[in-house]
This record gives structure tokens, sequence and C-alpha cells, in this order.
């Protein structure tokens, strides 16, 4: 007997953040990546940051970054994809009910 469990993405959100200073950051930590067999996933979000301003919340599952599908990502691919954005990224994510 096999299990499966599919587990279907409550919303889909689409995150745009602008800065006028590179200088000013993020304020989010992504985990996982094909390198690491593990979704991309925002691990944390800095509290008053651009990111939880603009509604990252821990634990999205990253989906797209700049137009780049995330599920052929390594780890430094997502990050070199955010850096390359400048200073305005968009971020697309899935958010999972508990």
């Amino acid at each position: 007997l096999v299990k499966i469990r599919i587990f279907m993405a409550d919303e889909t959100v689409t995150v745009r953040m602008s800065r006028s200073d590179p200088s000013i950051i993020w304020g989010f930590r992504l985990q996982g990546g094909l390198d690491f067999n593990e979704p991309l996933t925002i691990s944390k979000v800095v509290a008053g940051s651009l990111a939880e301003r603009a509604g990252l919340i821990e634990g999205d599952h990253v989906v797209r970054i700049a137009g780049h599908h995330a599920d052929s990502m390594q780890h430094k691919d997502a990050q070199d994809a955010i850096i390359s954005s400048n200073n305005d990224v968009e971020i697309v994510v899935e958010r999972y009910g508990n």
C-alpha cells in the first residue's frame, strides 16, 4: 500500500519590492533549491523590512523570482536572480495552510 498526499496551495501571491538604494536590505532569507533537493522557501523575514511590508511570510514556497521558474533553480541561481534584479524584484510565492 502506498499513500500519497497532495498539497494544493491555498493562494498564490505576487510580491513586488522596490528600494531607492542597493544598501537597503530586502530583509528575507531563502532556503532550499535544486541542489538541496528541497523547494525554495522563505525561511526568515526581518521585522519591519521591505520583505515584511511587501507581504512575504516565512514558509512561503517560491514559484518564480524575477520571471525565472524557481523549481529549476539551485540556491545560488535564486540569489543571483535577486541580485541581478537591482532595486526592483518580483517574487511569486505559494502559501499553504497548516
